[in-house]
């Protein structure tokens, strides 16, 4: 008997998408829609209305552990946005998804966090996992004590435990950035390349990765910063005591997620000699303002709204769909500019 599983298959299309079809719940394109339809009868699709029946009967409780929603520029607001869009989606299966936030300057905030999870009467769990120790450890106690889905969004952890990884491949996505600065060059000069946080891999990656796109340049000369941010902690003033004394020296500048202010703020207050080629990471309101004024050249962008629906939805497919777990679900590396903008935010209304 057919399953969503091979109606996904054969239209092209997510397990997502197919429920959202078959239970008239979202918007779906017109030309997927079709598609949807088309396999449903080729594949003579009945649902399992036994499943169903069940999945009607139970409330699924999912956790959510990820950081405190306004910490990093707001940039969790982001992922956020997009469960709560899966829940409305899902409640028609009465999934409900609860959140418990930690402070992601503080592993003490992260342990606390687990801690109630551990307590509380949940079917699975989505984890940003960006305090990479406590997370692993965490992670590891899961995998020991309790069977339960558990999905990491944002980034990965190298654990033995098995998950399934929403989100885009970190190395690749600093290799891009590499090259998108190396187009903009003017001319062989210093390259530069900030992280602002620390026990945080995939930001790591992706400045592993950029490091990896100018390895062979043997003209440009490569300067990589780590800030540590936090409560007493500013930034700023670390940046002005580590950048180049020469700023016409500087051919590009890299900063490696959503918090580019204390690179442009740090810029503005300079006598810079020209524009310095800027790549950044996210579509913040901030970063959204700096690449309208010109200040920024490239966003990557990481869909951090799509990580968080897919997230969500995914421990949906596991726990009430019983579909085998997904080793990964891929992100975008997707590059927006100035010219691009708008078009891009619309489509993602």
């Amino acid at each position: 008997m057919a399953t969503i599983k091979d109606i996904a298959r054969m239209a092209g299309v997510s397990i997502g998408t197919v429920d959202r079809v078959l239970n008239d719940r979202g918007r779906v394109a017109r030309e997927t829609f079709q598609r949807v339809q088309q396999a449903i009868e080729q594949l003579d699709y009945t649902p399992d209305l036994t499943a169903r029946h069940l999945s009607m009967a139970k409330t699924f409780a999912f956790g959510v552990v990820m950081p405190q929603a306004d910490q990093d520029a707001g940039y969790w607001l982001l992922p956020r946005a997009g469960m709560e869009r899966a829940a409305r989606d899902l409640a028609f299966h009465k999934v409900a998804a609860r959140y418990f936030y930690f402070d992601r300057h503080s592993p003490g905030s992260f342990e606390r966090c687990c801690r109630q999870v551990w307590d509380s009467e949940l079917d699975g769990i989505v984890i940003a996992p960006v305090l990479s120790q406590p997370a692993r450890a965490f992670l590891e106690a899961l995998s020991a004590e309790r069977r339960m889905p558990v999905v990491l969004f944002d980034s990965r952890v190298e654990a033995e435990t098995r998950y399934t990884f929403v989100g885009q491949d970190p190395f690749d996505s600093g290799v891009l950035a590499g090259k998108m600065l190396h187009i903009l060059m003017r001319k062989p000069g210093v390259v530069v390349v900030i992280t602002v946080g620390t026990d945080d891999y995939h930001l790591a990656r992706r400045a592993e990765g950029f490091r990896h796109y100018f390895g062979g340049h043997t003209a440009v000369g490569l300067v990589s910063i780590s800030l540590v941010e936090g409560p007493g902690i500013d930034p700023a003033a670390d940046l002005a005591h580590r950048m180049p004394p020469e700023l016409a020296e500087v051919e590009g500048v890299f900063v490696t997620n959503a918090l580019s202010h204390y690179m442009v703020e740090y810029l503005e207050r300079q006598d810079k000699p020209r524009h310095i080629p800027f790549v950044a990471y996210d579509l913040i309101p901030q970063n959204v303002d700096y690449l309208r004024r010109g200040t920024i050249d490239f966003i990557i962008s990481q869909e951090p709204e799509a990580q968080g629906y897919e997230a969500l939805y995914e421990l949906y497919r596991q726990v009430v769909l019983g579909s085998a777990p997904a080793e990964s679900i891929g992100m975008p590396i997707e590059l927006v500019t100035r010219e691009n903008l708008d078009s891009y935010l619309t489509s993602r209304v």
